[in-house]
């Protein structure tokens, strides 16, 4: 592999995602050691990365510790070689931000301006028939024959085939593969054509098809199934709301909708829970006022005993009565309904707008009640805060903000912090940090509260409580406390090298060091050596340490 071809050999998808890394510069400690670059790269979790390149442009080496790093290139070492690129001040023959070359793109007009017609159809067809992303995108967009549905199903049919095939988790090239996201990029291309579709009938048509193949495989791929289908409405939806002003266009959508729930109705609304009827609600224009409303209302009656279709026909009448009712009507019709917990964002909004604080509360504490997942819960717990210091209602917010203050949420201390100012902050403050010192999950916070009120001591005897929290804590503690900070944290290395017993291991143990050196200096390298000396036969324990810590050093600092 080389610089100048290596966007010809690793896969396409991973070339883009790469090239994201480096256009949106998620990647910091961007270093070169002789023929090797270094960086962090930035995404849910840091991962190191390193190429070795040879002075003609041969990648000769590459590494990186995320997961997904099992024999291909990931994104993150294409991100690298896409940096060093640059800053060898070369480019890869075809890579990705050659399109974005204005020379290239004029190039490509002068050589296309050259051919005759016959030649290009020829040349078209040829690549079309070569490659699948082409044929596609040529039939969704151009077929005069009205292919597009047809194919529609058919890719979702190709995604559903294949996991059913795999049945939940596939052996690739030495490691395991979801299957779910290898089948989704089948899916997500008909929705992105759907988006990009000429007008919106055709997005429409493309939507139907993709509902309908789901529908026909219901049965035997049921989890994978109802997640497409939710994919699907949620995009569409989506895609509906950045058309809102387009009369015509939205016309001509809903009747298309309203052709293909005539001819599904009952399957329809049992394999997407009534999720279509809310999409149709949101085409709607001026022909479905009437129409609609009283389909609604027949169905309303029909599932008052089916909790989840009951939910979804009235959420779908709520988005039909903002269409086409006057607020008034809208907000009546919400207030009547608080037992729909997917309505109850929409009325809390409404009574905020209005200043019914009262409402609102009510609302909020609704939504706290049916929330059973803790993040969900929080939340609405937000929203709930709002409400109740709008209304004046501060004590019980504060009990709230302090709670969630105390789980780690760093919005909610800043909006506790702000109930206090002098020596009761003061007080507060010690009283926080007294409730999370036993605490070994709360880090986080209580690195940022005692660096916020520089409280140095108490994070000193928290490290020394809870030795985890000692490499985050390095930036934050004065270098006074070097001596005891190295302490713990030669205490808390040496304890992990004692139980690792694999190159993931040794690799975080390396990291550590490397992210250590930075305030610590050269006692890293001392403790990286003691290391070895303890471990003399773990050789991969030796190769990433010295790899880890083979650049430059830096020193402590406040």
């Amino acid at each position: 592999m080389n610089l100048n071809n290596f966007n010809r050999i690793v896969n396409p998808v991973i070339i883009q995602r790469g090239a994201l890394i480096h256009e949106e510069e998620r990647f910091s400690d961007f270093e070169k050691c002789g023929d090797t670059y270094t960086m962090t790269a930035h995404g849910t979790e840091d991962y190191e990365v390193s190429v070795t390149v040879e002075n003609d442009g041969n990648v000769v080496d590459f590494d990186c510790d995320c997961p997904y790093h099992q024999g291909p290139v990931c994104k993150h070492v294409v991100a690298l070689l896409f940096i060093i690129i640059e800053e060898r001040g070369s480019r890869p023959d075809d890579a990705v931000s050659d399109i974005e070359d204005p020379r290239l793109e004029d190039r490509i007009e002068k050589i296309v301006a050259s051919f005759d017609r016959k030649t290009l159809e020829t040349l078209l067809v040829d690549q079309a028939r070569r490659s699948p992303e082409l044929f596609k995108h040529l039939t969704y967009h151009y077929d005069e024959h009205d292919n597009t549905a047809k194919l529609a199903k058919a890719t979702v049919r190709e995604a559903v085939r294949f996991v059913e095939e795999n049945d939940g988790m596939m052996d690739y090239e030495g490691y395991e593969e979801d299957p779910w996201d290898m089948a989704y990029p089948l899916i997500d291309e008909v929705f992105e054509n759907a988006v990009e579709a000429p007008t919106l009938l055709k997005s429409a048509q493309l939507f139907n098809a993709v509902i309908e193949a789901c529908m026909e495989s219901v049965s035997v791929s049921s989890d994978f199934v109802s997640v497409v289908l939710d994919d699907a409405v949620m995009k569409f939806r989506e895609l509906l709301v950045t058309r809102e002003h387009d009369s015509a266009a939205r016309c001509a959508c809903y009747e298309e909708m309203e052709r293909f729930h005539l001819e599904h109705e009952e399957e329809l609304l049992e394999a997407t829970s009534g999720q279509y009827l809310i999409a149709m609600a949101m085409a709607g224009c001026e022909k479905s006022e009437a129409g609609f409303h009283e389909i609604l209302t027949g169905l309303e009656q029909e599932y008052r005993d089916d909790e989840q279709l009951k939910t979804r026909i009235e959420v779908a009448k709520y988005h039909h009565l903002s269409r086409f009712h006057d607020d008034k009507t809208t907000r009546a019709y919400l207030y009547g309904r608080l037992d729909n917990a997917k309505l109850l964002k929409h009325t809390y909004a409404w009574a905020m707008e209005d200043e019914d604080f009262t409402m609102a509360v009510r609302c909020a504490e609704r939504m706290v009640q049916n929330e059973g997942t803790s993040w969900k819960r929080q939340a609405c717990e937000t929203l709930l805060i709002d409400a109740l210091r709008a209304s004046g209602e501060h004590e019980r917010a504060k009990r709230i903000l302090k709670a969630h203050t105390l789980n780690g949420k760093e919005t909610a201390f800043e909006m506790y912090e702000s109930y206090f100012e002098g020596d009761a902050l003061e007080r507060e403050i010690d009283e926080l940090l007294k409730e999370l010192h036993p605490r070994n999950e709360a880090s986080k916070q209580f690195i940022r509260i005692a660096e916020r009120h520089r409280r140095y001591e108490a994070l000193m005897t928290y490290v020394e409580r809870h030795p985890h929290a000692v490499v985050p804590a390095l930036r934050v503690l004065p270098e006074r406390y070097i001596d005891r900070v190295y302490a713990v944290f030669e205490r808390l290395v040496l304890k992990i090298a004692s139980g690792a017993d694999d190159r993931g291991h040794y690799r975080s143990i390396a990291k550590m060091l490397k992210d250590a050196r930075k305030a610590l200096g050269t006692r890293v390298d001392g403790l990286a050596g003691q290391l070895m000396s303890i471990y003399p036969r773990k050789r991969a324990l030796r190769d990433e340490l010295q790899k880890a810590l083979r650049n430059g050093e830096r020193r402590f600092t406040v």
